[in-house]
This record gives C-alpha cells, sequence and structure tokens, in this order.
C-alpha cells in the first residue's frame, strides 16, 4: 500500500479521568498508530507508539 492510498485522521480530546490534558491521537486507515498526550498536572508531554509504520 503507497502513503497515497493512507487515510490519515487525528482527534484532539480533553482528558480529565485518570489523567488530566489534552491529547492528538493518530489513526491511519482507523486503526490508532499514535498519541501524544500533554499532560497538565505533570507537566510533561507524552508520545505513545502504537504500531511499528509510524
Amino acid at each position: 500500500m503507497s502513503n497515497l492510498d493512507k487515510e490519515i485522521s487525528y482527534i484532539v480530546a480533553s482528558d480529565i479521568n485518570m489523567r488530566d490534558g489534552i491529547g492528538l491521537e493518530t489513526y491511519i486507515n482507523g486503526d490508532l498508530v499514535m498519541e501524544i498526550f500533554g499532560d497538565n498536572f505533570e507537566k510533561r508531554t507524552y508520545i505513545t507508539l502504537f504500531s511499528d509504520i509510524v
């Protein structure tokens, strides 16, 4: 599959339950592949990869 055949989408989400902050979720063809999360309490940014294609 070429890069032109991939559908990339993003969701900006706020979280105030177990953690407090805002995140950007990245999806490729409907699969969650990466999250960038800024934690307001810890004053840190976390990047989580859910796939090796990123």
